[in-house]
């Protein structure tokens, strides 16, 4: 049976050019969330097994102690992001992701999403980033019927409802990252998770 460690070494060891990421910088929000933190760790052992100097900035509200190659900086995604060195690639995964969060704080999802965003895009400009991985989800689909959906439907969402703050503010963010790629040149991808 394998474990976590043996998962994060398989991925690690996966056939991919590593080398644009040898000697960068990775910037990820929500790093101590479930995805940024599995991430981070497959980053890790990949420096680990391999030799690769890859550096991860880690941006989360839990502070945890820096590790090698590893920086965790306590920060709110939705006030002005201030970030010292370059940041060569920035994954904006911070979000609540559960509908218990969405309820119990309707504001905050939205602002973590939309505010958030915008922040790291403006970063993203400053630092001269060579990509931006936007986090976005196939809640912005909304209702659908039982047929597979395609990446062109725009769905149906019922914006009266507090749940839908988190499905709208995903969409808010996928059209601000396309802007921004569109006006500033941000090299921006989106992965509906």
């Amino acid at each position: 049976m394998c474990g976590k460690n043996d998962d994060i070494k398989k991925v690690a060891s996966l056939d991919y050019d590593w080398d644009k990421l040898d000697g960068k910088t990775l910037l990820i929000s929500g790093g101590t969330g479930f995805i940024g933190s599995a991430i981070i760790d497959v980053i890790k052992s990949r420096n680990e097994l391999f030799g690769n100097d890859i550096k991860v900035i880690s941006l989360s509200r839990r502070k945890k102690e820096d590790e090698k190659n590893v920086s965790y900086l306590s920060m709110d995604v939705t006030k002005e992001l201030a970030v010292a060195g370059d940041v060569d690639y920035i994954l904006h995964l911070a979000s609540n992701t559960h509908p218990a969060q969405y309820a119990a704080d309707p504001v905050g999802t939205i602002e973590t999403n939309v505010s958030g965003c915008g922040n790291l895009l403006k970063l993203a400009v400053k630092k001269e980033t060579k990509r931006f991985l936007l986090a976005s989800s196939v809640e912005i689909y909304g209702q659908c019927g039982d047929e597979p959906v395609d990446e062109t439907y725009c769905g149906y969402i019922d914006c009266n409802t507090a749940r839908a703050g988190y499905n709208e503010a995903k969409r808010v963010c996928e059209s601000l990252a396309q802007s921004y790629k569109s006006q500033y040149g941000v090299d921006s991808v989106i992965v509906r998770l």
